[in-house]
């Protein structure tokens, strides 16, 4: 079982646990390439400074063009990471 950690802002994390959130992002990069390259993501596990936490499972990861409307993923593809049931929860 590979788990990821991931830091993520507070209004995705709430919109993740509310479940208006089923998809997470992130750029391709080449860190980004070794960690979806190298094995299968089970499970993210999101945290918001440390405080809350919440392991939720991976269904997928795709490689996407980016057509999202962002200010903070301004590569040309994105990391699209499918987001299933939620594991675990910490407040």
């Amino acid at each position: 079982m590979n788990i990821l950690t991931l830091s993520i802002k507070k209004i995705y994390f709430d919109r993740i646990l509310n479940g208006e959130k089923i998809y997470e992002y992130r750029e391709k990069k080449p860190y980004f390439d070794r960690i979806f390259g190298s094995r299968k993501i089970d499970f993210l596990e999101l945290h918001y400074f440390k405080e809350e936490k919440l392991i939720i499972e991976v269904l997928d990861v795709e490689i996407i063009d980016n057509n999202l409307d962002s200010n903070f993923l301004k590569t040309d593809k994105l990391y699209k990471i499918n987001l299933g049931k939620i594991i675990n929860y910490q407040k």
